[in-house]
């Protein structure tokens, strides 16, 4: 990193005399993390495994390890508490030092004692950072000198703090479920810094002091200077003398690296606390890592970053682990950012609390927008309470570019009395979003049906709903999405949305092992508990990749989606496939040749490209273009078909098992069935109906004994089945798929489904028990259905089994009607609904099929042996 010029305070170049700066030294007490939890002893007064001290690891949540009871919505009395205690010593070097101990989260009101005296006051507020100084209480000398011990309330004393935490749509945990520490500060020293960087380098930094008043203020100085994240080269001190508790320090830097969730470039800024009197003693030094970015909303327009009008793209995540609860690792959170960034994410809503810390490190580094959410579902804090915790958020979160906005609760549950609480914490005056209403400006309408979205999407204010398309089973999420994005693209004062939700939070129940999803309300995931990949998850990659392709006449084009990267910063990696044949014969997707090209086409443009096919196009299935982001993350493939050959069977076709079982697939009259064995060994089937007026769907079927079913292999669009308002996240390949009877969030999470409906099939091979049954459409527009979807229960009996507040109707949309058949030949698919519309209310894409008179086609079929090896 080159020098740049620094201006504003007194810039200086200093020599300290000091051998070291004291830094703030750390000492866990707990694990960091789910993954290297230690024991503590524990009691649990009721519900499991209570009565009786025991080991329990911290952190963790009590509840997902089998003691007291395991709750959806609202604790059920009686209402159990966690006892917990363990030694600790304390390093020699420590003593004459200022000693705090830090609670990263606890789940829910929490007292705390050092060697039998408290530590202070009852902490109200489970997601939340709070602490303790522990210094007259503590012990040095002797190994374990020190006990502390600590009661956890899982049902709060406060009803405000039950309402907005407790009572809400998800499972409700308990227990100490983020780290425990010690700091070692020294008597003088930072407590924390709070800074607003912006796009033009300009650098705020205020500078905040905890000591005991021994050393006059007047004679303190803070010094300040910065470097890129990882870079040993750092700019020249910036200095000011502290007339208080508080110094604000402000510079500016040259043409610094900007932060966006596409250039997540980050610096670091150390911070020292210096006794002015030599002007070289360092008393304290901390280091703060920091992005420089500016964030505008413009009324009636959209939110802005550097100057650019942002679309976030986004989903709500749950701090959640089907085995461990809300007790996460930072191996979690990254990883689930890495699928985010995956799924062409910029942007995740925090629901509905803030996240652990190490959430939002790997957000800051690997590129997310966040919302970051005080919590309250539908309910929320007393003032007192929310005026408190607001300032333990912020003080936490503050410095993480990746923030855009805080959220003062979610669906009624905020508090307006502290709407303005906000900016006492944050210098860079982040705006506050109060989710599922217009507030200052954005609108964040939650599950607004597709004639209404399309209305708001035009404004008059900025629509940014941060919650839609609200997942259920396998309606949702990406079901729909096409028609809204469509409409959010083309909107005049869109900011983007949030679907709900990342995760199936199907808890692992630690008495039966079962997978529980507390009935209908906890399956609303894109992906399952253990973050397996629905089909929505493929869907929302290919429509929200920052680059798209498109195959125009004899040509290509080009649009870049994204806010600040040009496409030949992109590699784009082009092939020609051969498919291997319906018997198994070569690579399903051989590359007969491969070349890269790139394209200069700026963010927001659309550029038409011509392509010189290779010599060996002659000899290809498919042309499929891969494009990787600049960090080599790929965005999408697409796959367009040069030729396809027909399936050669082996010998001719034995009688077809199921061909007497020929019947309609929905409402109409067969016209024409011709069967004709064909001189290439096949027996093709000629057919035509008639059907009129608007229909699920309409086709033929046959009956197929599903318990003869083993596996089918296709050639066609995969590897998931479509619905008529999911039919992107295919891509044209050899695709296989044992049988399973999997239900989509339901139970067991084994994709892709086998049941349902498959698009683009040139053909298909059924292995059952009696042999392969080849089926060869003639037209690729058509669908084939294997079997019939099932769905985990009728309309009005899916109430919930764990809560004491059942919910009737609610998958009532996210189902749809097929035939009851074991194979299907469809001119029509339906389209599936979520857990708040019908399909009809999610956009074109899912009204009904107008069917309007005859219908032909042509299907070839083969059954018989196949080919000996």
């Amino acid at each position: 990193m080159s020098h740049r010029t620094l201006l504003g305070c007194a810039v200086l170049l200093i020599t300290f005399t000091s051998a070291y700066a004291q830094e703030t030294q750390r000492q866990y007490l707990s694990g960091k993390g789910s993954d290297d939890a230690v024991p503590w002893e524990f009691f649990c007064t009721a519900g499991a495994k209570s009565g009786v001290w025991t080991t329990i690891p911290v952190p963790s949540c009590w509840d997902a390890l089998g003691f007291g009871s395991l709750n959806y919505r609202q604790d059920q009395p009686p209402f159990e508490q966690g006892k917990y205690k363990r030694t600790f010593t304390l390093p020699p070097a420590w003593e004459g030092q200022r000693i705090t101990l830090v609670f990263d989260g606890v789940l829910t009101d929490t007292q705390v004692w050092i060697n039998g005296r408290s530590a202070g006051d009852k902490h109200q507020g489970g997601f939340y950072r709070f602490s303790y100084d522990i210094t007259p209480l503590v012990k040095f000398g002797a190994e374990d000198a020190n006990l502390i011990e600590v009661t956890v309330d899982k049902h709060s004393a406060d009803e405000s703090v039950n309402r907005a935490e407790r009572q809400g749509d998800y499972w409700i945990f308990g227990g100490i479920f983020r780290p425990v520490w010690l700091e070692a500060k020294p008597p003088h020293h930072i407590d924390r810094v709070a800074i607003d960087a912006k796009a033009d380098g300009s650098l705020a930094v205020d500078v905040f002091t905890g000591d005991d008043g021994a050393v006059p203020r007047a004679t303190r100085r803070v010094a300040v200077r910065l470097r890129e994240a990882g870079d040993s080269v750092a700019t020249a001190w910036v200095m000011k003398d502290f007339l208080g508790k508080e110094a604000r320090v402000e510079t500016k830097m040259t043409a610094p690296k900007l932060w966006t969730a596409e250039t997540p470039n980050l610096y670091e800024l150390e911070v020292q606390l210096m006794d002015g009197m030599d002007g070289k003693t360092v008393l304290h030094r901390i280091t703060q890592r920091f992005g420089f970015r500016t964030i505008e909303v413009r009324t009636g327009d959209g939110v802005y970053v550097n100057g650019r009008r942002m679309i976030l793209k986004g989903s709500n995540r749950h701090s959640f682990h089907p085995e461990t609860g809300r007790a996460l690792s930072a191996k979690i959170s990254r990883d689930d950012v890495l699928l985010m960034r995956e799924m062409n994410h910029n942007a995740v809503r925090m629901s509905h609390y803030p996240p652990d810390e190490h959430f939002l490190d790997a957000c800051d580094e690997l590129g997310l927008y966040v919302i970051d959410e005080l919590a309250g579902w539908q309910k929320s804090y007393s003032t007192e309470v929310g005026r408190r915790l607001i300032g333990q958020m912020i003080r936490r979160d503050a410095n993480h570019p990746s923030i855009l906005f805080w959220a003062n609760g979610n669906e009624g549950g905020w508090n307006t009395a502290l709407d303005d609480d906000f900016a006492k914490w944050d210098p860079q005056n982040r705006a506050v979003l109060h989710p599922w209403e217009l507030f200052r400006g954005i609108n964040t309408r939650h599950y607004r049906p597709y004639d209404e979205h399309v209305k708001l999407c035009n404004g008059p204010d900025i629509y940014l709903p941060t919650e839609f398309l609200h997942g259920m089973y396998d309606g949702g999420a990406g079901a729909g999405l096409a028609d809204f994005w469509e409409a959010i693209l083309k909107g005049k004062a869109t900011a983007g949305g949030f679907i709900w939700a990342l995760v199936d939070e199907a808890v692992k129940r630690p008495d039966t092992g079962q997978m529980d999803t507390a009935g209908n309300q906890a399956p609303d995931g894109i992906v399952g508990p253990y973050r397996e990949k629905e089909a929505g998850f493929y869907t929302i990659k290919e429509l929200w990749s920052p680059i798209q392709v498109r195959r125009v006449g004899d040509g290509y084009e080009i649009e870049n989606r994204y806010d600040f990267t040009n496409a030949k910063d992109c590699t784009f990696t082009w092939q020609l496939r051969a498919f291997g044949d319906v018997w198994g014969n070569g690579k399903p997707h051989e590359v007969l040749e491969e070349w890269k090209q790139s394209v200069d086409v700026a963010p927001g443009d659309v550029q038409a490209m011509k392509m010189e096919m290779p010599l060996r196009a002659k000899d290809a299935d498919a042309l499929a273009v891969r494009v990787d982001d600049p960090a080599g993350r790929e965005l999408w493939t697409w796959v367009w078909p040069l030729k396809i050959a027909e399936p050669v069977p082996p010998t001719k076709s034995r009688q077809l098992p199921f061909a007497k079982t020929l019947r309609m697939a929905g409402p109409g009259k067969l016209t024409r069935t011709e069967w004709e064995a064909t001189a290439d060994g096949f027996v093709q089937l000629d057919y035509a109906y008639t059907c009129e007026g608007d229909v699920d769907f309409h086709g033929i079927c046959f009956d197929l004994p599903e318990e003869s079913l083993k596996s089918m292999r296709w050639l066609g669009a995969g590897p998931h089945r479509v619905w008529k308002n999911r039919l992107a996240g295919t891509t044209l390949g050899v695709w296989e798929n044992p049988i399973n009877d999997t239900i989509t969030g339901h139970q067991e999470w084994v994709y892709p489904e086998f049941r349902g409906c498959y698009a683009g099939v040139r053909w298909m091979r059924l292995d059952t028990t009696d042999g392969p049954i080849v089926i060869a459409p003639q037209d690729p527009s058509l669908f084939v259905q294997v079997l019939t979807p099932r769905f985990p229960e009728k309309p009005g009996e899916d109430r919930a089994t764990t809560s004491t507040r059942p919910l009737l109707g609610l998958s009532r949309h996210a189902r749809a009607d097929l035939p009851d058949a074991g194979l299907s030949i469809l001119h029509a698919i339906p389209a599936i609904g979520n857990k708040f519309h019908r399909a009809d209310q999610t956009g074109p894409q899912g009204q009904q099929n107008r069917a309007t008179g005859e219908y032909r086609g042509r299907v070839k079929f083969f059954f018989g042996d196949p080919p000996r090896e």
